[in-house]
């Protein structure tokens, strides 16, 4: 089985999340994550001018053969929302540029390929990626969502994926089972 490396993203406009996990088969392995923080009083074109440079250096330096991102979910305010569909699509461009495709997921998909459920809490989310990846503790938020998000790259993509056993049982059935034990062989491993 081939290793292949993965950049997750969670973008933001001050805060932009990232992480970086190597994927072999069933194995995940946690490389590296962090947030980009970007000044919150300079106009938007700015910060995306100092966000290109940053993701084009993670990019050099940990080479991930794909990216992925979350999809920008409905919020309340257009302009956020704005906001955040240029900062995704400034990312795009710089994956694009350097040669690497970008998958997305909604929110319920990360959910459901981190935790094994799609309604989980971020809370939730933000404990299995720790336990998945053997961290000693929960990373900042905008990391852990952008690790969540590399794991569901690397579940839900053509690597050998936990999804079908996860979904074979419903409410503590088979799948359920299997999740657990998932769990348990990732956490030890790793």
């Amino acid at each position: 089985m081939s290793k292949q490396r993965l950049i997750g993203f969670d973008p933001g406009s001050r805060l932009c999340g990232w992480g970086v996990i190597d994927c072999t088969g069933r194995k995940v392995e946690h490389v590296d994550n962090g947030v980009i923080v970007l000044p919150a009083k300079k106009p938007l074109s700015e910060r995306i001018a100092l966000l290109l440079p940053r993701v084009q250096e993670l990019i050099e330096v940990y080479k991930p053969d794909r990216a992925a991102a979350e999809q920008i979910i409905f919020v309340h305010n257009v302009r956020t929302a704005v906001a955040l569909a240029q900062v995704r699509g400034a990312l795009v461009a710089v994956c694009s540029l350097a040669g690497l495709s970008m998958d997305e997921y909604g929110p319920t998909e990360v959910k459901k390929a981190v935790t094994g459920r799609g309604r989980a809490a971020k809370e939730q989310v933000a404990e299995m990626v720790m336990r998945l990846l053997g961290l000693p503790e929960v990373p900042q938020e905008d990391a852990a969502d952008a690790l969540a998000v590399a794991l569901a790259g690397g579940l839900l993509s053509g690597q050998p994926s936990v999804a079908p056993r996860v979904a074979s049982g419903r409410g503590g059935g088979k799948g359920r089972k299997a999740w657990e034990a998932l769990v348990r062989e990732r956490g030890a491993g790793s």
